[in-house]
């Protein structure tokens, strides 16, 4: 899919700022443009520590909260913590446990089943939880939508609510709403996730009961606040900074146990490695099984317990991926059955999908489609749907303007779920293909890699990656830095991986070289040769091997700039086509092995780039195959006899002279 490289407006740092850091230029130029501009912000945005917090006492509704704590804890109240089953419920849930019950709370959790209850309140759980004695629930991450049932249960239990989602037009009546995103709520930082929202309850209990401020678990703040994808900024920030640096002494047994299972070292642990280790085992719980294990996990308080939960996850997580591929194979085939490719939105539904997998699967094929996608998995009559969007097309006031189809939703900007009547999907279908294409725009409809700036290679060295870092933790609203190179030269390009499905290769540019590697790249390298000139979007990291460190790229994007033009011709065709099946005759090859072989074999005569889309010609003609194996893909002679016709190719009828005739291969 072809991407708008856009390069971010280059801010002109204050000379103070640079002065009194002592910072990279460049970097300093980066901050400015993330809003970071005088000598105060870039304190807050690099210093910034745990005592900078606000007050507490400035989120609405927190006295009250409070108070109503106090009174339980004095009569030992059966409190019950209310929370959700991703990973912001997941840890919300476990630190106001944790403080609870080291106040000396009588404090339990309940968490929804994902499939049978799904998301937020429900009156079922709070009609077991009365009977069970519980007198206070407070929720996290979940209840602002909820007024109806608390207003129904007020009497037989009294309710907090923590959210951080966007209010409805009522808002429950409550003991206590604590949300920033609400009308009056004066808490300067409305971006927290569902567990910065609980831990800011947390440091109210803590500074009224205790007298000081509440600092433990804030690994598992930064732990959901990465996971739900919130900007890290201001408040986020510093748990996230904070957390981060605590995993090396965390002395929480659950965290440990994942951490060991996922393979990473506490001291190593980044914002990234959250997102793309630790979060999608914590939330394979919730998907797969029931989020409580989650829960168990990290309130775990020996080392076994927490090594076992661990493990459960660890086997969870590797059920969700093959699930997960399943899925999107299906839905890739529910897609070409509907004949929705071209649409403007995608919503692809199918019986006996698994709910619990939908949600990540919609994120693939905005990956592929790159259009707002709903993924709906039926159940008899009733069908429980996942949204992801694009920038340009905001999901949650879509499906506002559908809600008469709906049962139910919530949800984001980007990410929402709903229920629906099967007999409504068809209608819902086509509303939503209508608003996209109403509402995106041509540029909508084009992924966009920011771009800081370009450099050229002799600019990246270590000190300079280094320095970079300086802007770390990276996430939303402060994303890793991407850059960009034109007219480099390309060297060793290789497929690598067990599966031969990542690419390493090397940019090389005057005397300056740097290694690159992209991952899921592989199929890019019957496109990408040596000596081509390229032009590539990149992150740059440290890679550490034999006590050596240097610099590496991890591409986002590459493209060739200049290549010799290829012209396919029957003679060429025919001059390969013996040796190529000289070669197969009763043998297997990967695709690049082959394609050096036949390169050194016509050395001077043509080029890698042609010897490979001849290839490519031979397989879409069947004279031979590309078939997959473990380990990657191997070509086979095919054994096709009889005159072929090379207009059935269309590689061949895109680079023949003259756009490609009807010539014959008698080979």
């Amino acid at each position: 899919m072809n991407k708008k490289w856009k390069s971010r407006p280059i801010c002109a740092a204050a000379p103070e700022v640079v002065q009194t850091y002592g910072l990279h230029p460049i970097v300093a130029e980066m901050m400015a443009a993330r809003g970071v501009q005088d000598v105060a912000a870039a304190q807050r945005f690099l210093y910034a520590t745990l005592d900078d917090r606000y007050d507490p006492f400035l989120m609405k509704g927190m006295a009250a909260a409070v108070e109503r704590i106090r009174t339980a804890l004095e009569a030992e109240e059966p409190i019950v913590v209310y929370g959700d089953y991703d990973v912001d419920g997941i840890t919300a849930t476990s630190v106001l446990v944790r403080c609870l019950r080291a106040l000396g709370a009588r404090a339990d959790y309940y968490i929804p089943d994902r499939q049978a209850e799904g998301y937020g309140l429900h009156a079922e759980a709070l009609e077991q939880l009365a009977a069970r004695g519980a007198q206070l629930v407070i929720t996290v991450d979940c209840g602002i939508s909820a007024a109806e049932l608390v207003e129904a249960f007020q009497d037989r239990l009294d309710f907090i609510v923590t959210d951080h989602h966007n209010p409805g037009p009522v808002i429950p009546p409550a003991v206590a709403v604590l949300d920033h995103k609400q009308d009056g709520c004066t808490y300067p930082d409305r971006n927290l996730a569902g567990v910065g929202v609980a831990y800011t309850l947390c440091r109210a209990l803590w500074l009224t009961l205790r007298g000081e401020d509440y600092t433990a678990d804030v690994e598992l703040v930064a732990l959901g606040t990465v996971a739900d994808v919130v900007a890290l900024t201001n408040e986020n920030r510093i748990y996230v900074r904070e957390g981060l640096r605590r995993m090396a002494q965390s002395q929480n047994e659950g965290l440990l146990a994942l951490l060991e299972v996922c393979g990473i070292a506490p001291d190593a642990v980044t914002s990234e490695r959250i997102g793309f280790s630790l979060a999608p085992r914590l939330n394979a719980a919730g998907r797969l099984a029931h989020a409580r294990l989650g829960v168990e996990l990290l309130l775990a308080e020996d080392a076994a317990t927490a090594k076992e939960r661990a493990q459960q996850l660890f086997a969870l997580n590797s059920e969700r991926q093959r699930k997960e591929r399943e899925l999107f194979a299906r839905a890739e085939e529910r897609i070409a059955e509907l004949g929705i490719q071209t649409c403007d939105a995608l919503v692809v539904d199918g019986a006996d999908w698994h709910p619990g997998v939908i949600g990540i699967v919609a994120s693939r094929l905005v990956e592929r489609y790159y259009r707002p996608i709903v993924m709906i998995a039926v159940d008899g009559d009733i069908g429980k749907g996942s949204c992801r969007s694009i920038p340009g097309f905001d999901i949650f006031q879509a499906l506002t303007a559908c809600q008469d189809l709906l049962i139910q939703f919530g949800g984001h900007t980007q990410a929402a779920g709903f229920s629906v009547a099967k007999e409504c999907i068809p209608a819902l279908r086509e509303r939503l293909a209508h608003l996209a294409a109403t509402t995106l725009t041509e540029d909508d409809r084009i992924p966009v890699l920011e771009v800081e700036r370009e450099l050229r290679l002799a600019d990246i060295d270590v000190d300079f990656v280094n320095a970079v870092a300086t802007l770390e933790p990276f996430g939303e609203a402060n994303p890793a830095p991407l850059f960009m190179t034109h007219g480099a030269a390309l060297a060793n390009v290789r497929r690598i991986g067990v599966e031969r499905n990542h690419l390493k290769l090397e940019l090389r540019q005057e005397a300056a070289v740097c290694e690159a590697v992209g991952w899921g790249y592989g199929e890019r390298s019957s496109e990408l040769f040596a000596g081509d000139r390229v032009g590539a979007v990149y992150a740059l990291q440290l890679n550490e091997w034999q006590g050596r460190t240097t610099v590496q790229a991890v591409l986002r994007d590459i493209v060739v700039e200049d290549a010799e033009p290829v012209v396919l011709h029957r003679d060429m065709l025919a001059a390969l086509y013996p040796r190529v099946k000289s070669l197969l005759a009763g043998r297997e090859y990967i695709p690049e092995q082959l394609e050096r072989i036949l390169a050194e074999r016509h050395h001077g005569v043509y080029s890698p780039r042609a010897i490979a889309l001849a290839l490519t010609v031979f397989t879409e003609l069947g004279i031979v195959t590309r078939e997959p194996r473990e380990g990657g893909i191997l070509y086979r002679w095919g054994d096709v006899r009889g005159k072929l016709d090379l207009a059935m190719s269309l590689t061949y009828l895109q680079y023949s002279k003259g756009g490609g005739g009807h010539e014959g291969n008698d080979g």
